[in-house]
């Protein structure tokens, strides 16, 4: 997948207020981690619907990044895909955390840029 990160939506939301820009950014930064630990969990109890649902929970978290990559693998995991399994989402980890991973690094580098 090629890389198409960028925050232009999240800026045009905002209109030019930085406040609400630096909250989406420190909010994206509080959750993804979480997301991504939760699941990580919901794998490995094998529950596909909670898998489901912590993908789409994350999906709403990068929601402002514009960050298609991502954005597409999670709809791998949120998918009621009745052909995938635990075992073949559990492939797509360290893809989807290294994705993850590239986001909270952009996140930083941008929260230096505005100054907060």
């Amino acid at each position: 997948m090629a890389d198409h990160t960028n925050l232009s939506y999240l800026y045009s939301l905002a209109d030019g207020d930085m406040d609400f820009v630096t909250e989406i950014l420190d909010l994206m930064q509080k959750n993804i981690p979480v997301d991504i630990a939760d699941i990580e969990n919901a794998i490995a109890m094998n529950d596909i619907q909670l898998v489901q649902r912590m993908a789409h929970r994350m999906k709403s978290t990068i929601q402002y990044s514009d960050y298609l990559d991502l954005s597409e693998l999670l709809s791998v995991f949120e998918k009621d895909n009745s052909g995938i399994t635990i075992a073949e989402l559990k492939t797509f980890l360290p893809e989807l955390k290294e994705l993850a991973e590239n986001l909270m690094s952009l996140i930083e580098v941008e929260k230096k840029k505005i100054g907060k």
